[in-house]
């Protein structure tokens, strides 16, 4: 073989390395782009579903708040009697005030975790029970004053907002999305 023919040979061997090395780098930088993307692209999709969540507790809360707040009315009256007192609008002002926070539960049922759903069903049901005790006749005794009853209330306040402080504090992996 002489010379000029090694030297073609050679230059075919030295550009189709050239042609395999670019498409081969090519490829693995389009791939390490494609992944980047969707790495960035997660992110950002916890980011905003721990935004969701954020604001499906909160409005979870403030609107458990209000709830309470009605029921502890309510629950007062009940235990100091003022006949020129009418309970009524109470009454109504707990309902609108609990239909707001099945609404707001719905959120969190949406926004997850399950566990934080359990946690929202926990209080809702706990409405639910204590409505029930405060709607009773006066004459049957109540057996949970309010004090009582607002110990209750706040245990599993602190249990929803603990959860809800697992589940904003964890680090955004794929796990997180399932929660506790």
């Amino acid at each position: 073989m002489d010379v000029g023919t090694a030297t073609v040979i050679s230059a075919g061997i030295g550009i189709g390395g050239a042609l395999l090395g670019a498409f081969g780098g090519g490829a693995l930088t389009g791939w390490n782009m494609r992944r980047q993307v969707k790495d960035q692209a997660d992110v950002e999709h916890r980011h905003w579903l721990r935004q969701q969540r954020q604001d499906a507790y909160a409005a979870f809360l403030a609107a458990s708040d209000t709830v309470l707040d009605t029921l502890q009315s309510i629950a007062t009256l009940r235990e100091n009697p003022d006949p020129h007192v009418d309970v009524g609008p109470l009454w109504d002002a707990y309902d609108e005030a609990y239909r707001i926070v099945v609404r707001a539960s719905t959120v969190v049922n949406i926004a997850g975790p399950d566990a934080m759903r359990q946690q929202a069903f926990r209080l809702l049901r706990y409405f639910t029970e204590l409505s029930k005790i405060y709607r009773a006749p006066p004459d049957l005794e109540n057996p949970w004053p309010w004090d009582m009853a607002s110990i209750v209330y706040h245990v599993r306040h602190k249990k929803f907002i603990s959860g809800a402080r697992i589940v904003l504090a964890a680090p955004p992996t794929k796990e997180w999305l399932q929660g506790p």
